[in-house]
């Protein structure tokens, strides 16, 4: 009898833990969301870097200005390009025609940002794109196998 007790109050207490997770996991979850959605927007501003390719001695990184409002590029100071937390130096900012890009980079457009850096094409990196108006994005390259 006292081990069915001691059964009992187990599956209770099992229950009873379940139903806390349940009932806080869509609080919290909401509540991450939006942190994440005002710290990104509080910036002006969300990146997505679309592609990197490694040549051996530059990174090249696709960007797309998700929105939710045009930036102004003034020139290459406005972007830093970090692989595995090595610096690159950035060297140029084109369009997508290959034409050097300054200006307005209005929602949904994407830009080519390239940068000095000897990393192996062969090896995983991470990437950090800082951009204009306290834009970032973080992308994880995987090499072809």
């Amino acid at each position: 009898m006292q081990r069915v007790t001691i059964v009992v109050t187990e599956i209770a207490l099992l229950v009873v833990a379940s139903a806390l997770i349940l009932s806080t996991f869509p609080v919290l979850s909401s509540y991450i969301i939006d942190y994440i959605s005002r710290t990104i927007f509080a910036t002006g501003g969300m990146l997505q870097v679309l592609n990197a390719e490694f040549t051996g001695e530059r990174v090249i990184v696709d960007v797309k200005n998700m929105g939710p409002s045009a930036l102004t590029i003034k020139g290459l100071e406005d972007f830093q390009i970090y692989v595995d937390r090595r610096a690159a130096v950035v060297e140029s900012v084109v369009d997508s025609a290959g034409r050097e890009f300054r200006g307005t980079w209005s929602v949904d457009a994407t830009i080519r940002v390239i940068a000095r850096l000897n990393a192996n094409p062969s090896e995983r990196h991470i990437v950090i794109l800082y951009g204009p108006g306290n834009t970032e994005a973080v992308y994880v390259y995987y090499p072809l196998r």
